[in-house]
């Protein structure tokens, strides 16, 4: 099954390199809603040798190879036409043909602030379903990486080893939201500094919203 494909882009010097974004399933029941399962690789590449500097130009460009890369994958829900199964192999290809016809990516989100990757529908929740409180979903969307530790613009804010909480710095909240054409990540931080820690480790199904 063919991905979409995407553009890479530079970012301060870090190369982002978006993979194509892929169908994987179709679950019928999420949540109460009829959704697909999509993903996209992200690979980015930190310059290990800097010729340059945010006030400078180089004279030289970056060595061949000499850059470390750190590979995430995105996963995001999105809603799909109910005559759409789980089962059949060819309403996943659906999708992806759909997927494939537009220039999308799984966008990013990040804040200090839980309200900014809250969409309409989690504030009727709020709202209306008694399970559904503003903690719940902090405790859904703080970010963190694949064991558990919690993270603050790149810090370890949260060890699950030790459970030491670094109560200086701030919750910190993203989302993977998909978007029909190219668009840049939203960080709504206040002097974050770009590191590996701050694209989080792949995320289970269970932590997914559309």
């Amino acid at each position: 099954m063919l991905k979409s494909k995407r553009p890479s882009l530079n970012r301060n010097g870090i190369i982002i390199e978006m993979g194509g974004v892929e169908a994987v399933a179709i679950y019928d029941e999420f949540e109460n809603s009829h959704v697909a399962h999509v993903k996209q690789t992200v690979v980015s590449k930190y310059p290990t040798k800097k010729f340059d500097s945010r006030l400078s130009s180089g004279l030289f460009k970056p060595e061949e190879g000499s850059y470390k890369e750190y590979e995430s994958t995105r996963h995001t829900l999105v809603k799909v036409p109910s005559e759409l199964k789980s089962d059949d192999e060819a309403s996943l290809t659906a999708v992806q043909d759909q997927l494939n016809s537009f220039t999308g990516i799984i966008q990013r989100v990040v804040s200090h602030k839980v309200s900014d990757v809250l969409t309409e529908g989690d504030e009727w929740a709020i709202e209306n379903v008694e399970e559904v409180t503003v903690e719940a979903l902090e405790e859904r969307y703080e970010t963190r990486d694949s064991d558990g530790n919690r993270y603050s613009s790149g810090k370890l804010r949260v060890s699950v080893a030790d459970g030491v909480v670094d109560d200086i710095l701030p919750k910190e909240f993203s989302r993977r939201v998909y978007q029909n054409s190219f668009v840049e990540d939203v960080d709504h931080r206040e002097g974050a500094i770009s590191t590996e820690q701050t694209e989080d480790a792949d995320q289970s199904v269970a932590t997914l919203s559309a």
